[in-house]
């Protein structure tokens, strides 16, 4: 898991020190919140399209990345033309997920018609749109409904784990069997006595979540989430990334992986050493060590995939079988 952070409450004067920012305080990457105010704000942003190869080593020489792009508005403010807009934007500068979010529930068939221009852009540029588990999806069977009724797989779940826990309730294993696979970033925060409060000062049981994501092999971007007790990044990202780390860095930690004779590359197993592991979890060990490198591409059929994308898809069907009402020992 790769901790980042949201640049909702950050007021840096340009996309420079952004990046500078997020290595300083030992982050894998951060979220653009807001892009329209970003692109305003920062005269050498990735959004703009002159500064893009720029702004990407940037972030390349610091090893960091921009795991999505958050939507300011909820969806029952936008339209359907403003929607696909960030979808175009997420593609134009190389950032993989869009995240929306509501404050009023909405018909499922409502949300598919608001969502169309957007789904058919993310479904032609590779591109996730991800809902946000709060306001009426912190329920997540409302959420569950609303994906069923899409039917897109570019379609995902931002898992907001305060809203989920403490506003609708659900424990961790309630929301991974709802969710499941549909899980494709996570945020976390806390709760005391109803106000929101630095990770770990409140009632969170922040191991069972954490170990709740390993049972999905989740690998991806865990984001820190603002509170109303205190807004100083310094403090916040500072805490998080400590309290974060005490939890994951012993069961997270990269292994040593043997390497070639001249050091300049590494294999996921011994040579010549019998691997006792099924197709799946041969999988999961190489989008451990290798998410970013390819697994196929074949240009005649117009599909390239990563290790980590191709997992995705793996999930993906899998999670259509089950659907369907295919079970153990059944032949597909």
């Amino acid at each position: 898991m790769k901790l980042c952070f949201s640049t909702k409450h950050i007021e840096l004067p340009s996309f420079l020190q952004l990046c500078r920012f997020a290595y300083d305080y030992g982050y894998a990457g951060f979220e653009l919140y807001d892009p329209y105010k970003l692109r305003r704000q920062h005269t050498d942003s990735i959004l703009l399209p002159g500064h893009r190869s720029d702004a990407a080593r940037k972030l390349r020489n610091r090893g960091l990345s921009i795991p999505a792009l958050g939507c300011s508005t909820p969806l029952e403010a936008a339209s359907a033309n403003e929607l696909a807009k960030y979808v175009d934007m997420a593609f134009a500068a190389g950032i993989h997920r869009v995240i929306f979010f509501a404050k009023q529930e909405m018909a499922p068939e409502d949300v598919k018609a608001l969502l169309g221009e957007a789904i058919a852009r993310a479904e032609e540029t590779n591109v996730e749109l991800l809902i946000e588990t709060s306001g009426p999806y912190a329920d997540t069977a409302r959420l569950l409904a609303l994906f069923g009724c899409v039917a897109s797989g570019c379609m995902g779940a931002s898992w907001n784990v305060r809203e989920t826990y403490f506003t609708a309730g659900e424990s961790a294993e309630t929301t991974i069997k709802t969710l499941g696979a549909y899980v494709r970033y996570v945020r976390f925060g806390d709760r005391l006595d109803g106000q929101d409060v630095l990770i770990g000062e409140g009632t969170l049981p922040v191991g069972l979540f954490l170990d709740a994501l390993r049972s999905l092999h989740y690998e991806g971007y865990v984001c820190a989430d603002w509170n109303d007790e205190v807004h100083d990044p310094d403090i916040v990202l500072t805490h998080f990334e400590s309290m974060m780390r005490g939890f994951v860095s012993d069961a997270d930690a990269v292994k040593a992986l043997p390497t070639n004779r001249d050091g300049s590359g590494t294999f996921p197993f011994k040579k010549y050493e019998p691997v006792d592991l099924t197709f799946p979890e041969m999988l999961d060990v190489m989008v451990e060590h290798y998410p970013d490198q390819y697994a196929f591409k074949y240009t005649t059929l117009d599909y390239t995939r990563t290790y980590a994308q191709f997992r995705r898809d793996v999930d993906r069907t899998a999670a259509a079988f089950i659907a369907m009402g295919v079970k153990p020992g059944y032949h597909v």
